[in-house]
């Protein structure tokens, strides 16, 4: 990643012409930049004859001599968040939790991070794939056991306790390291 890379033509002994397709594909999370050609014509690619899942670059090629150019680099994360809080108010002690809905593009993550206050207690979050979780000074890190892309959705619950000069407080979960948060 972040080195430039060239692929040349492959030569097949006794071949009396060379016809082919290359088509060009990356993992998610990765970019590609425009690829730098020598005779290879671009088609779309899905005039490959060959359906390649995730092909961003297709070409035909006609003679035996041609060679590619590629860049390729990690994309970086962007994370949309949105969250719906719920509390339930009992006596002396108030019952809340988030729904978060994550919007994940770019590349893939596994960690989640947030910062909920200090006097919450009973702190838990439940979701696909949640290995743990633990807080890490005023954020709280929740651990993922494989890389998430797409669309994910989280629950996080806790309880706080309130009294005179101690009020509930709604709408206290941040997401950290997010793009923008509703």
């Amino acid at each position: 990643l972040g080195e430039a890379r060239n692929i040349s033509s492959l030569r097949v002994t006794g071949a009396k012409a060379y016809r082919g397709y290359v088509v060009v594909a990356a993992e998610p999370g990765i970019e590609i930049d425009p690829p730098q050609v020598q005779n290879l014509r671009e088609i779309h690619t899905a005039a490959a004859p060959l359906r390649v899942p995730g092909a961003q670059y297709a070409y035909r090629f006609r003679e035996g001599d041609w060679g590619l150019g590629l860049l390729a680099r990690r994309r970086p994360a962007e994370i949309r968040a949105e969250v719906f809080h719920l509390e339930s108010v009992g006596e002396a002690l108030a019952y809340g939790s988030a729904v978060i809905n994550y919007v994940i593009t770019g590349s893939p993550v596994d960690e989640l991070r947030f910062r909920l206050p200090a006097s919450f207690e009973n702190v838990e979050f439940v979701g696909r794939d949640v290995r743990r979780w633990l807080r890490e000074g005023d954020a709280w890190v929740v651990k993922l056991n494989q890389k998430i892309l797409g669309d994910y959705s989280l629950a996080a619950t806790y309880t706080q306790r309130y009294g005179p000069g101690q009020p509930i407080q709604l709408g206290t979960l941040h997401c950290l390291d997010v793009q923008t948060q509703t």
